[in-house]
C-alpha cells in the first residue's frame, strides 16, 4: 500500500476546508489482520536496539489474524511445490513435501490434455506431464551467485537434473513423415509446426514454432506480423507441387519443398507447409508457409537444437516404434545454477516453464545472544516468560581461562540442579537461579533472585522474598516463610525451609511436576540446557559432565569437548508441531581465547558457517523445520554468537510457472519479520520500520540523505533531535517507492528504546511525509 501525501507542515499533514483521517500505526505494517511489514536493525546496533525491534515485532504480529501462503502468483500458470501440510523447510527434497508428477489438474493450460490430428485427419489423444527432480533447499554461499552472501535457495551444479517434460499418446499415431509431417501439434502452451520426421535408425522431429502461418498466391504480396515485426510476402517461384520461393521482406529463400526451412536473416524461419500448385495454363498457385522465431530438431538421445544451435540443457528421448508413444524433455543443468527469490531458472529453448520461488517464510523470530559479560565471564541474554534476561552463566579464573564457576563470580553465584529440589545458600554467595516449568509443547522460565531475608524476633519465623532479576517490583512472591508456596506462571515453588540466623541465610525449595532448575526455555520455546556445578549449592567447582544433556556424548566416549576447559553449551528446538526440546540439537563452544578471555569459540549447527560480507560474521542455520540461525562474530576482540530462534518452521515457496507469471507478496499468511540493515534488501517489497539512528543503521542514514554514518552532532543537525530526545518521521522506502519507511531512531540507545515504546503506544502517523520530534516540545 501507498500513502498519498497531501500537504505537510512541519510535523503535521494539512489540508484546508477537509478533515484528513491519517493511517497511524499499525498500519500499514498491519492491515486488517494482514502483514505488510519489517523491522531493519543495524547489524552492530545496541543489544537494546535489538530488544526494542523485537518487541515491536511481537506487538505487530499480535495483530495478524489471516492464515496463507504468504505469497501470490499472478499472470500465467503455476503450481505451488508443497503441501499445506508439509512445507518445504530447508534441508527438504521438493519430492518428498509434494507431488513429483504434475499434470494438467496443477497447470491446466501448459499441461491441459489435447487432441493431435495427423495428416490422414486422425485424431489421437494425448496428455502432458511434469516430473520434478529432487530439488533441495539448502543453505549456501557462492560467489557465482553473489559475493560472500550466505542465501537460502537452491543451487545445483553442472548435470544436475531439474525436471522431465513428457508428451504421452494415449492412443499412438502411426511414425511415418507421410502421417506426421506438415501437421500442427501443441505442447507447453505453443503450437508447433511439423516440417520434418526422420524415421529411419534415429528417430528425429523437427519443429517449427509457428507464430503465425498464412496463405500467398502468386501475383500478390500479403502482409503478417510476427511478436511486433512485419513481414511482406511474396511468391518468387513456384515450379512444381515440390517446389517453390518465396520473397520475405525482400530476401528471397532457396527453392523449397513441403516442410523445407530458410532461416530469414533477422533469424527467424519460414517453413513450407504446403505448395498448391497449378499449371500455368490452368490457373494460379499458391502456398502455405508459416514464419516463427525457432526451429527446433529433437533427436532421440541427443541434445536439443534451437535454430540449428545445441541447447546443452535439454535432451530429447522420442519412444516410438512403428507408432509415437511419448517425447521426452529431459532438462539438465550445464552450469552452476541458482534458485532464490532474486533468481529464477527459465527452461531453455522452448522458455514454457519457470522455477521461481517466493521471499521465505518466516512466522516470527526472537534474538538469543551468548556473549561476554567481562573478559572472564560469559553471559546470556534471552527472551524470557518474565521479559528481556541477562544471564550470568559461567566464569573463569582470570589467569588460566579455565571455568571455575556458575554465575557472575565467585561472589555472585547461579544456582543449578538436576533435581526438583534446591538449596539455596546466600550465605554461601548464591545470588540467582532459573526456574523452568513445561509440558509438551509449553514452556516457560524465570530468572529469579532472593532478597530481604529476614526473622521475626516474636515468632521466630524467617522469611525471604523471591523476586524476577529483570522484573523486580512487578514479578516478586513476598515474605516467604517455610510451607510457604510462590507462584511465577506456571511454576509453584514449595519453600521446604527458611533460614535467617546472623549471616546464615538459606533455604530449601522444591519445583511442582514439570519443574526444572537446570533448564531455560526462551519465550517462543527454544530449550538451553544450563550447566551444573558439582554440588548441591552451585558452589566454586568443577562442571559437572555427567549432567543429563551429555548422555548422548558420554556414550559415544567423546568428553573432549566438555570439561572445565571448554564448555559446549546446548539448545535444543521445538519440532514443527511444537513439541519442545524434539527438534534439532545444537551446541556453541565456550572457550578461552589466546589471551585468556572467555569467548564463543565455534558454533556447530551441523552445518556449514558462512561468511557474510565485508564483515566478521559467519552464518550457520540449523537445517531443520525451525532453521534456526546462528552468527558468529569474529571480529579479532572475544567472538560472540547472535541466535535467531523462529519458533515455528520456516520454509520456502517454490513455483513451476509459466514464463510471465510473477510473484508478489499475498499478504495472507506472512508475519512481520526483523533483519539486519545488511539484509534490507530482501525486505524491500514491504513497508519498513528502521530502527536505531543513523550512526549504526545504514538504512536510517540512507532516509537521512547520507551514504555513510552520521554520528552524534552530524544526527542532530538533520534531525534537531538532542539528547534525551527522539525521531519518528515516515518517507517514501529508498528500497521501494511504493512503500513506507518509519523511521524510528533516538539521540542515544535509551532514547530509540523510548521512541519504539511510543508507536507502540498507538496514534502514531505512519503517513509519508509526517516527522515529529519527541519528548514534544511545550508551546
Amino acid at each position: 500500500m501507498k500513502f498519498k501525501k497531501l500537504l505537510a507542515l512541519g510535523a503535521t499533514a494539512l489540508m484546508m476546508g477537509s478533515t484528513v483521517l491519517a493511517a497511524t500505526y499499525p498500519a500499514p505494517f498491519v492491515s486488517s489482520g494482514t502483514a505488510n511489514g519489517a523491522i531493519v536493525v543495524g547489524a552492530n546496533a545496541a543489544s537494546s536496539d535489538w530488544s526494542a525491534a523485537i518487541d515491536l515485532q511481537g506487538d505487530l504480529n499480535a495483530g495478524v489474524t489471516s492464515d496463507g501462503t504468504g505469497s501470490e502468483v499472478t499472470g500465467g500458470d503455476n503450481v505451488g511445490l508443497w503441501r499445506s501440510s508439509d512445507r518445504f523447510n530447508l534441508g527438504n527434497l521438493i519430492t518428498t513435501v509434494a507431488s513429483s508428477t504434475l499434470d494438467d489438474d496443477d497447470m491446466p493450460n501448459l499441461l491441459a490434455e489435447g487432441t493431435y490430428t495427423d495428416d490422414l485427419n486422425e485424431e489421437f489423444e494425448y496428455k502432458q506431464t511434469v516430473t520434478m527432480a529432487p530439488l533441495k533447499l539448502v543453505h549456501f554461499s557462492d560467489d557465482d551467485y553473489m559475493e560472500d552472501t550466505p542465501t537460502i535457495g537452491i543451487n545445483l551444479s553442472s548435470s544436475d537434473w531439474v525436471l522431465n517434460y513428457t508428451l504421452d499418446f494415449k492412443k499412438n499415431p502411426t511414425w511415418t513423415p507421410y502421417h506426421l509431417e506438415t501437421t500442427d501439434i501443441r505442447f507447453l502452451g505453443k503450437d508447433y509446426y511439423v516440417l520434418d520426421v526422420v524415421n529411419t535408425t534415429t528417430a528425429k522431429l523437427t519443429l517449427l514454432d509457428t507464430a503465425d502461418s498464412s496463405t500467398v498466391s502468386e501475383g500478390e504480396e500479403i502482409s503478417v506480423n510476427i511478436g511486433g515485426n512485419p513481414y511482406t510476402v511474396s511468391i518468387a517461384f513456384v515450379g512444381s507441387a515440390t517446389e517453390t520461393k518465396l520473397t520475405v521482406n525482400g530476401e528471397t529463400t532457396n527453392s523449397l519443398a513441403e516442410g523445407g526451412t530458410y532461416k530469414l536473416s533477422d533469424g527467424s524461419y519460414v517453413g513450407i507447409k504446403d505448395i498448391m500448385y497449378t499449371g500455368k495454363d490452368t490457373g494460379i498457385s499458391s502456398v502455405e508457409f508459416s514464419i516463427g522465431k525457432g526451429k527446433l530438431e529433437l533427436t532421440d538421445g541427443a541434445v536439443v537444437e534451437l535454430n540449428d544451435d545445441n541447447i546443452d540443457e535439454l535432451t530429447a528421448d522420442i519412444r516410438n516404434t512403428t507408432t509415437l508413444d511419448q517425447v521426452v524433455l529431459e532438462w539438465i543443468t550445464d552450469d552452476e545454477v541458482f534458485i532464490t527469490p532474486d533468481s529464477e531458472l527459465l527452461m531453455p529453448g522452448f522458455e514454457a516453464l519457470k522455477l521461481t520461488m517466493a521471499d521465505l517464510v518466516v512466522p516470527t523470530e526472537e534474538i538469543i545472544e551468548v556473549t561476554q559479560g567481562s573478559d572472564d565471564r560469559i553471559v546470556l541474554k534471552a527472551p524470557l516468560e518474565s521479559g528481556d534476561a541477562t544471564v550470568n552463566l559461567l566464569y573463569a579464573t582470570a589467569d588460566t581461562g579455565n571455568f571455575t564457576g556458575l554465575g557472575k563470580d565467585a561472589s555472585n553465584l547461579l544456582v543449578t540442579t538436576t533435581g526438583t529440589e534446591l538449596i539455596f545458600n546466600y550465605s554461601k554467595l548464591d545470588r540467582r537461579f532459573i526456574a523452568s516449568w513445561n509440558t509438551t509443547t509449553e514452556g516457560e522460565s524465570y530468572y529469579l533472585e532472593t532478597t530481604s531475608w529476614s526473622a521475626d524476633s516474636t515468632t521466630g519465623i524467617n522469611y525471604t522474598t523471591i523476586r524476577s532479576v529483570d522484573n523486580p517490583d512487578t514479578i516478586k512472591q513476598v515474605d516467604l516463610a517455610t510451607g510457604d508456596t510462590a507462584n511465577f506462571g506456571n511454576i509453584e515453588l514449595t519453600i521446604n525451609a527458611v533460614k535467617k540466623a546472623g549471616d546464615e541465610k538459606w533455604m530449601n525449595i522444591t519445583i511442582n511436576a514439570g519443574g526444572s532448575f537446570d533448564t531455560l526455555y526462551t519465550k517462543e520455546g527454544l530449550k538451553v540446557f544450563l550447566p551444573v556445578a558439582d554440588d548441591g549449592y552451585g558452589s566454586v567447582g568443577s562442571i559437572n559432565l555427567s549432567q543429563t544433556l551429555n548422555a548422548t556424548f558420554l556414550a559415544a566416549g567423546n568428553l573432549s569437548g566438555h570439561n572445565v576447559d571448554k564448555y559446549w553449551l546446548f539448545m535444543q528446538e521445538e519440532d514443527k508441531d511444537s513439541n519442545l526440546a524434539k527438534g534439532t540439537r545444537f551446541n556453541i563452544t565456550l572457550n578461552d581465547d589466546s589471551e585468556e578471555r572467555l569467548e564463543v569459540a565455534s558454533v556447530d549447527s551441523g552445518r556449514k558457517e558462512y561468511k557474510v560480507g565485508d564483515t566478521d560474521d559467519y552464518e550457520s542455520y540449523v537445517q531443520s523445520d525451525l532453521a534456526t540461525k546462528i552468527v558468529r562474530d569474529s571480529k579479532g576482540d572475544p567472538d560472540n554468537a547472535v541466535v535467531t530462534y523462529h519458533g515455528d518452521q520456516i520454509y520456502a515457496e517454490l513455483y513451476l510457472t509459466a514464463p510471465d507469471a510473477t510473484i508478489g507478496s499475498g499478504g495472507d499468511g506472512s508475519n512481520v519479520v526483523v533483519v539486519k540493515d545488511s539484509e534490507a534488501s530482501s525486505v524491500k517489497d514491504t513497508n519498513l520500520v528502521v530502527v536505531g539512528g543513523s550512526c549504526i543503521n545504514t538504512v536510517a542514514a540512507t532516509i537521512l540523505g547520507s551514504d555513510s554514518p552520521l554520528c552524534g552532532e552530524e544526527f542532530s543537525a538533520l534531525t534537531n533531535v538532542a539528547a534525551g530526545q527522539y525521531l519518528i518521521k515516515v518517507v517514501a522506502s529508498p528500497l521501494n517507492a511504493e512503500k513506507i519507511a518509519m523511521l524510528v531512531a533516538g539521540y542515544d540507545a535509551a532514547d530509540t528504546t523510548n521512541a519504539v515504546a511510543k508507536v507502540k503506544e498507538g496514534g502514531v502517523s505512519t503517513a509519508e511525509g509526517t516527522e515529529e520530534v519527541y519528548p514534544v516540545a511545550s508551546a
